[in-house]
Order: C-alpha cells, then structure tokens, then sequence
C-alpha cells in the first residue's frame, strides 16, 4: 500500500512529483498525507502575493512548498519540521522535485523564531484532535505572522467527529478570522490537476471525477488571518 511505499507519485499541473517516504522509520512525518497534496493543488490554482512563505510540518515531502516554488515568484519559501531526524529526506525531495531553493529550517512549534512569514502552509497539522495540539498550532502560527494582511492556508483532515468545528471554535477564540475555502474550489483545482490538462484549458478533462471528490469530500482548507 502507498503507506509503506518507499517511492509515491502525485500528479500537479507543474509536472509530476516522486516523493521517497520511509513511514515505518519516521513515522507520521516520514509519509506524505492527503492534506499535503490537495493544499498544493490548491496552491497552482491561486495566484498569492507573498515575500517569505513557511510550511509547518512539511514532513519528508513538503509538496505545498514545492507547489509553490514551482511557481517561479521571487519570494522566499521555508519549509520547516519538527522532527530533524527527517529534514535530509526532505532536502532530497526537495531537491528532486526542482524546488532546491526552498529553505530548510527545524522548527518546534512554540520554539523562539528569528524569522516573519506573510504566508504560513499547513497540511494535516491539526491530525490529533487535541486542545493542546491545537493551541500549540495557533500560538505557532501567531508568532510567526507578519502582520494583518499575512494569511495561513490549513488544510485539514478530519478524522474524528466534529473536530473541525472544534478546531474553528478555538481558533476564532485565540484572535484569528476563519473562511473555508468553497469545496467547488477545490474540486475545480482537483479535476485540472495533470499537467497535459493544464496546457490547454480547452480541453476536455480526461480525469477521474469521482476521485477528485473524494479527495475534496475527505479535506477541507481554512483560510485565517489574524487583526493585530
């Protein structure tokens, strides 16, 4: 199965990308999740303003970051985890997917930060469910943004009962404005994802529907802000 794959592949309209994962020695930041690769489709079919952009928990892939370097703004893009065990991994697959310029940084959410972010990524950040891990999450997130016009994308998966409206909740409480982004958005985005199909955006989609609805069904992103 894809989780114990030690190679996966995901298509984007810039082309594809090979990811090398090694979940049994990593654990969860050594495989690429769902939220990651629907954030970075979103990502190619919104065209953001940013100087400094950071990625929390981009695990082994960091695929929203190489999404957005692929995009060829003259802007700094950061990704950035927790667990250093697998940053070389990361810088591999960063490397391997034309995305060598994005900067490699170990970051313990609550940890003290040199650096600002007008854009802040996130997929599958908010997994556990948890007030702590949530908090955790927004306080990061607080101290990384730049100002009132810097945003976060979050892309969220749930997997227990009503913990996307328990993570709003909060996060509407710690100060920040929350929009979803239309799940009509998303699978727009989805259903365009291959790079033949994004050549031309006359011709007919020749993609699976159904499994773009699926993937926009199973996560949802967040847009938020915070007023300073």
């Amino acid at each position: 199965d894809w989780l114990h794959a030690e190679i996966v592949r995901y298509d984007l309209c810039s082309g594809s990308v090979l990811v090398q994962q090694n979940y049994q020695l990593n654990g969860l930041a050594g495989a690429v999740w769902t939220a990651g690769y629907v954030l970075a489709i979103y990502l190619e079919s919104v065209d953001l303003k940013f100087h400094t952009a950071i990625e929390l928990g981009a695990g082994v892939a960091g695929i929203p970051s190489i999404a957005l370097a692929r995009k060829g703004r003259n802007s700094q893009i950061i990704a950035t985890d927790g667990e250093s065990q697998i940053l070389d991994l990361l810088a591999i697959n960063l490397r391997q997917n034309q995305a060598q310029d994005v900067r490699i940084q170990h970051l313990k959410w609550g940890q003290h930060t040199d650096f600002q972010a007008d854009l802040i990524l996130a997929a599958d950040c908010t997994y556990s469910g948890t007030k702590q891990h949530f908090l955790s999450f927004l306080n990061t997130c607080t101290n990384l943004l730049r100002d009132e016009k810097s945003i976060i994308l979050l892309a969220h998966t749930s997997r227990y009962p009503y913990d996307a409206e328990y993570f709003i909740d909060l996060a509407r409480n710690h100060g920040f404005i929350i929009k979803k982004i239309s799940r009509a958005s998303l699978i727009r985005a989805l259903v365009r994802r291959s790079p033949s199909s994004c050549d031309n955006d006359k011709e007919e989609q020749q993609y699976n529907n159904s499994t773009s609805m699926q993937l926009a069904t199973a996560t949802l992103i967040f847009q938020l802000h915070r007023e300073f």
